[in-house]
Protein backbone atom coordinates (compact mmCIF):
# COMPACT_ATOMS: atom_id res chain seq x y z
CA UNK A 1 0.00 0.00 0.00
CA UNK A 2 2.85 2.40 0.71
CA UNK A 3 6.53 1.79 -1.13
CA UNK A 4 7.93 4.13 1.85
CA UNK A 5 7.57 4.21 5.60
CA UNK A 6 9.13 7.88 6.24
CA UNK A 7 10.74 8.11 9.85
CA UNK A 8 12.22 11.31 11.28
CA UNK A 9 14.64 10.82 13.99
CA UNK A 10 16.73 13.20 16.32
CA UNK A 11 17.89 10.78 18.81
CA UNK A 12 15.20 11.72 21.23
CA UNK A 13 13.29 9.10 23.03
CA UNK A 14 9.51 10.43 21.34
CA UNK A 15 11.69 9.99 17.74
CA UNK A 16 12.86 6.33 18.60
CA UNK A 17 9.08 5.58 19.60
CA UNK A 18 8.01 6.28 16.44
CA UNK A 19 10.75 4.75 14.23
CA UNK A 20 9.68 1.57 16.23
CA UNK A 21 6.14 1.99 14.97
CA UNK A 22 7.71 3.09 11.37
CA UNK A 23 9.54 -0.52 11.43
CA UNK A 24 6.35 -2.32 12.21
CA UNK A 25 4.36 -0.77 9.79
CA UNK A 26 7.08 -1.41 6.72
CA UNK A 27 6.50 -4.80 8.01
CA UNK A 28 2.79 -4.83 7.79
CA UNK A 29 2.76 -2.86 4.24
CA UNK A 30 6.14 -4.31 2.75
CA UNK A 31 7.48 -0.60 2.45
CA UNK A 32 11.28 0.36 2.98
CA UNK A 33 12.04 2.55 5.72
CA UNK A 34 13.64 5.99 5.44
CA UNK A 35 14.83 8.05 8.39
CA UNK A 36 15.23 11.24 8.25
CA UNK A 37 17.37 13.37 10.30
CA UNK A 38 18.43 17.27 10.78
CA UNK A 39 22.10 17.32 10.84
CA UNK A 40 22.60 20.90 12.19
CA UNK A 41 21.81 19.65 15.62
CA UNK A 42 23.89 16.11 15.70
CA UNK A 43 27.35 15.19 15.88
CA UNK A 44 29.16 12.56 13.60
CA UNK A 45 28.80 10.24 16.45
CA UNK A 46 24.95 10.81 16.74
CA UNK A 47 24.16 10.49 13.01
CA UNK A 48 26.14 7.05 13.36
CA UNK A 49 24.38 5.94 16.11
CA UNK A 50 21.04 6.33 14.58
CA UNK A 51 21.56 4.80 11.33
CA UNK A 52 22.96 1.16 13.47
CA UNK A 53 19.89 1.56 15.31
CA UNK A 54 17.52 1.63 12.38
CA UNK A 55 19.53 -1.11 10.97
CA UNK A 56 19.20 -3.21 13.96
CA UNK A 57 15.15 -2.36 13.91
CA UNK A 58 15.25 -3.34 10.37
CA UNK A 59 14.53 -6.92 8.56
CA UNK A 60 13.92 -8.49 5.48
CA UNK A 61 11.21 -6.43 4.65
CA UNK A 62 13.19 -3.15 5.43
CA UNK A 63 15.68 -0.87 3.40
CA UNK A 64 16.90 1.75 5.52
CA UNK A 65 18.37 5.31 4.16
CA UNK A 66 19.28 8.27 5.85
CA UNK A 67 18.94 11.85 4.89
CA UNK A 68 19.99 14.99 6.04
CA UNK A 69 19.27 18.61 5.95
CA UNK A 70 19.68 21.73 8.18
CA UNK A 71 16.16 22.62 8.45
CA UNK A 72 14.20 19.78 10.01
CA UNK A 73 10.34 20.78 8.27
CA UNK A 74 12.52 20.96 4.92
CA UNK A 75 13.97 17.37 5.23
CA UNK A 76 11.10 15.63 6.15
CA UNK A 77 9.22 17.81 3.34
CA UNK A 78 12.18 16.69 0.63
CA UNK A 79 12.03 12.93 1.27
CA UNK A 80 8.08 13.20 1.23
CA UNK A 81 8.71 15.20 -2.38
CA UNK A 82 10.49 12.67 -3.73
CA UNK A 83 8.72 9.84 -2.51
CA UNK A 84 5.11 10.25 -2.64
CA UNK A 85 4.34 6.82 -2.18
CA UNK A 86 4.65 7.29 1.67
CA UNK A 87 3.35 7.53 4.58
CA UNK A 88 4.89 9.36 7.53
CA UNK A 89 5.41 8.75 10.85
CA UNK A 90 6.36 10.70 13.35
CA UNK A 91 6.72 11.83 17.08
CA UNK A 92 4.86 14.96 18.35
CA UNK A 93 5.73 17.34 21.38
CA UNK A 94 8.60 15.23 22.30
CA UNK A 95 8.33 13.98 26.46
CA UNK A 96 12.23 15.29 26.75
CA UNK A 97 11.26 18.66 25.51
CA UNK A 98 14.45 18.39 23.99
CA UNK A 99 13.74 17.26 20.45
CA UNK A 100 13.43 19.34 17.07
CA UNK A 101 12.09 16.91 14.76
CA UNK A 102 9.39 16.14 17.31
CA UNK A 103 7.42 19.79 18.21
CA UNK A 104 4.20 21.00 17.02
CA UNK A 105 5.20 23.68 15.28
CA UNK A 106 7.10 20.87 12.49
CA UNK A 107 3.91 19.04 12.73
CA UNK A 108 1.72 21.34 12.19
CA UNK A 109 4.09 22.79 9.22
CA UNK A 110 3.91 19.55 7.66
CA UNK A 111 0.09 18.92 7.97
CA UNK A 112 -0.11 22.03 5.59
CA UNK A 113 2.55 21.16 2.97
CA UNK A 114 2.30 17.45 2.30
CA UNK A 115 0.33 15.23 1.06
CA UNK A 116 1.04 11.97 2.10
CA UNK A 117 -0.94 10.46 5.34
CA UNK A 118 0.79 11.36 8.30
CA UNK A 119 1.00 8.73 11.56
CA UNK A 120 1.41 11.08 14.20
CA UNK A 121 3.15 9.67 18.38
CA UNK A 122 1.61 12.28 20.51
CA UNK A 123 3.47 12.40 24.18
CA UNK A 124 0.94 10.22 26.16
CA UNK A 125 0.98 7.77 23.33
CA UNK A 126 1.32 4.07 25.02
CA UNK A 127 0.45 1.51 22.29
CA UNK A 128 2.99 1.81 18.73
CA UNK A 129 2.42 -1.26 17.29
CA UNK A 130 -0.22 -2.14 14.80
CA UNK A 131 -1.80 -4.27 16.72
CA UNK A 132 -2.11 -2.42 19.55
CA UNK A 133 -5.02 -0.39 17.30
CA UNK A 134 -8.28 -2.58 17.41
CA UNK A 135 -10.50 -0.17 16.02
CA UNK A 136 -10.26 2.89 13.89
CA UNK A 137 -12.76 6.24 14.71
CA UNK A 138 -13.38 7.83 11.47
CA UNK A 139 -13.62 11.49 12.75
CA UNK A 140 -15.91 13.35 10.44
CA UNK A 141 -17.75 16.95 10.02
CA UNK A 142 -19.77 17.03 7.30
CA UNK A 143 -17.87 18.69 4.78
CA UNK A 144 -16.05 17.48 1.94
CA UNK A 145 -13.04 17.26 3.44
CA UNK A 146 -14.87 13.61 4.99
CA UNK A 147 -13.70 12.29 1.99
CA UNK A 148 -10.32 11.97 2.53
CA UNK A 149 -10.49 10.63 6.24
CA UNK A 150 -13.27 7.75 5.10
CA UNK A 151 -10.55 6.90 1.88
CA UNK A 152 -7.75 6.78 4.48
CA UNK A 153 -9.60 4.61 7.22
CA UNK A 154 -10.89 2.34 4.43
CA UNK A 155 -7.53 1.73 2.92
CA UNK A 156 -6.24 0.86 6.98
CA UNK A 157 -9.33 -1.32 7.52
CA UNK A 158 -8.95 -3.09 4.54
CA UNK A 159 -5.00 -3.73 5.26
CA UNK A 160 -5.67 -4.68 8.64
CA UNK A 161 -8.84 -5.86 9.13
CA UNK A 162 -10.03 -3.35 11.33
CA UNK A 163 -13.94 -2.38 12.78
CA UNK A 164 -14.75 1.33 12.32
CA UNK A 165 -16.34 3.93 14.16
CA UNK A 166 -17.81 7.13 12.04
CA UNK A 167 -17.43 9.91 14.85
CA UNK A 168 -19.30 13.01 14.27
CA UNK A 169 -19.91 16.15 17.01
CA UNK A 170 -22.64 17.65 16.58
CA UNK A 171 -23.63 21.09 18.39
CA UNK A 172 -27.36 19.94 17.94
CA UNK A 173 -27.94 19.69 13.87
CA UNK A 174 -27.92 15.68 12.88
CA UNK A 175 -25.25 14.62 9.89
CA UNK A 176 -27.70 13.05 7.52
CA UNK A 177 -24.38 11.33 5.71
CA UNK A 178 -23.97 9.04 8.14
CA UNK A 179 -25.02 5.89 7.43
CA UNK A 180 -24.15 6.42 3.71
CA UNK A 181 -20.61 6.71 5.02
CA UNK A 182 -20.93 3.58 7.21
CA UNK A 183 -22.22 1.66 4.61
CA UNK A 184 -19.52 2.44 2.48
CA UNK A 185 -16.84 1.38 5.01
CA UNK A 186 -18.57 -2.14 5.88
CA UNK A 187 -17.51 -3.04 2.36
CA UNK A 188 -13.84 -3.44 3.61
CA UNK A 189 -14.54 -3.38 7.69
CA UNK A 190 -15.27 -6.15 9.54
CA UNK A 191 -17.40 -4.36 11.74
CA UNK A 192 -19.15 -0.47 11.63
CA UNK A 193 -21.17 1.51 13.89
CA UNK A 194 -22.00 5.24 14.14
CA UNK A 195 -21.40 7.65 16.81
CA UNK A 196 -23.06 11.01 17.36
CA UNK A 197 -21.39 13.41 20.68
CA UNK A 198 -23.51 16.50 21.03
CA UNK A 199 -20.84 18.82 22.28
CA UNK A 200 -19.21 22.24 20.93
CA UNK A 201 -15.65 20.82 22.13
CA UNK A 202 -14.38 18.48 19.54
CA UNK A 203 -11.02 17.84 20.74
CA UNK A 204 -12.91 16.70 23.84
CA UNK A 205 -15.14 14.66 21.90
CA UNK A 206 -13.09 12.86 20.34
CA UNK A 207 -10.14 12.78 23.53
CA UNK A 208 -13.27 11.07 25.74
CA UNK A 209 -13.98 8.46 23.11
CA UNK A 210 -10.49 6.96 22.67
CA UNK A 211 -10.20 6.97 26.02
CA UNK A 212 -12.78 5.05 26.97
CA UNK A 213 -12.08 2.64 24.28
CA UNK A 214 -8.46 2.56 24.75
CA UNK A 215 -7.32 0.85 21.79
CA UNK A 216 -8.94 2.83 19.56
CA UNK A 217 -7.01 5.37 16.91
CA UNK A 218 -7.92 8.70 15.56
CA UNK A 219 -8.53 8.92 11.80
CA UNK A 220 -8.83 12.56 10.75
CA UNK A 221 -8.30 15.24 7.78
CA UNK A 222 -6.77 18.51 8.21
CA UNK A 223 -5.76 20.90 6.03
CA UNK A 224 -3.50 22.36 8.75
CA UNK A 225 -4.54 26.18 9.06
CA UNK A 226 -8.04 27.87 9.88
CA UNK A 227 -10.98 27.18 7.35
CA UNK A 228 -14.30 25.96 7.33
CA UNK A 229 -14.73 22.41 8.89
CA UNK A 230 -14.52 21.66 12.44
CA UNK A 231 -12.86 18.61 12.66
CA UNK A 232 -9.87 19.98 9.80
CA UNK A 233 -8.64 22.27 11.71
CA UNK A 234 -4.36 21.47 12.57
CA UNK A 235 -5.47 22.92 16.25
CA UNK A 236 -7.67 19.78 16.12
CA UNK A 237 -5.48 17.16 15.11
CA UNK A 238 -2.66 18.77 17.64
CA UNK A 239 -5.47 18.73 20.87
CA UNK A 240 -6.53 15.37 19.92
CA UNK A 241 -2.79 13.98 19.86
CA UNK A 242 -2.70 15.64 23.21
CA UNK A 243 -4.82 13.00 24.52
CA UNK A 244 -4.85 10.07 22.59
CA UNK A 245 -2.55 7.16 23.87
CA UNK A 246 -2.64 5.38 20.27
CA UNK A 247 -1.34 7.18 17.46
CA UNK A 248 -3.38 9.33 15.17
CA UNK A 249 -4.10 8.87 11.33
CA UNK A 250 -4.30 11.87 9.49
CA UNK A 251 -4.51 13.34 5.91
CA UNK A 252 -4.31 16.59 4.32
CA UNK A 253 -7.36 17.14 2.28
CA UNK A 254 -7.16 17.82 -1.19
CA UNK A 255 -7.14 21.25 -2.43
CA UNK A 256 -5.95 22.78 0.63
Amino acid sequence: MYRYVIAPNDGSTASSLAQQLAVELCVVFGSQLVVVTSTDTLGKGTLEALKGRAQELSNEHTYVRLDGMTDPAGAIEQAVFVRPDSILVMATHARDGASRLARGSVTETLLSRVDVPMVLVGPRCQRVAPGAARRLVVCVDGSDRDRAAVDLAAAWARALDLPCTVLYISEGGPFDGMDALAEELSHVSPAVNTVTITSTDVVGGIGALLERDGTAMAVMASHGRHGAGRLVHGSHVTGVLQRSITPVLVVRAPGR
